[in-house]
């Protein structure tokens, strides 16, 4: 999001600019990092600030800030003074996954059958959960199929902008 009355339109138009982020060295500059470099833009010329996104709608109206990576329902604050550039996290892949549940080798050799109820109950709530985006934004989504294909867009952002080194993603999967 940018201030309502911002030039801003385009990723250049994001050049020296600062951009609010609620963690730093994560996905939360990464992706405004990747979207700028994606876009025509310089994501080396871009400064960050951490700051919690409540704080965000604050840091437009007082100028602090040019831009801000922000979420719901934080977003819906915000749309009062500021607007949507852009969807960021589009420009990571068109679908990934964000989050992972992991455990160790021998607790699910241990479990096996709560790791079979667990798996099929996370993907019938994902497949809701898409089903009802505005639902779901309220809502944890309890059932997943994980994919690693899903997870190699988040790897590769972190590993292009230092984060960690790049590597496969079947690599996290038991």
């Amino acid at each position: 999001m940018v201030p309502a009355d911002s030039t801003v339109k385009v990723a250049k138009d994001l050049n020296g600019k600062t951009i609010a982020a609620n963690s730093l060295h994560s996905l939360a500059d990464a992706v405004p990092k990747l979207w700028v470099d994606q876009n025509g833009g310089d994501s080396s010329t871009l400064k960050f600030v951490e700051m919690p996104f409540a704080a965000m709608p604050a840091a437009f109206d007082a100028g602090r800030v040019d831009a801000a990576l922000i979420s719901e329902p934080f977003m819906s604050v915000a749309a009062k003074s500021a607007r949507v550039l852009v969807y960021g996290y589009d420009c990571i892949a068109k679908d990934f996954l964000l989050g992972a549940y992991f455990t160790t080798p021998q607790w699910a050799k241990d479990h096996a059958d709560v790791i079979v109820h667990f798996r099929t109950a996370m993907r019938q709530a994902a497949a809701w959960a898409n089903a009802n985006p505005a639902k779901s934004g309220e809502l944890l989504a309890k059932y997943t199929k994980i994919d690693p294909a899903l997870m190699q867009p988040l790897i590769d952002v972190a590993a292009k902008f230092g984060s960690f080194s790049a590597f496969p993603a079947r690599e996290l999967i038991y």
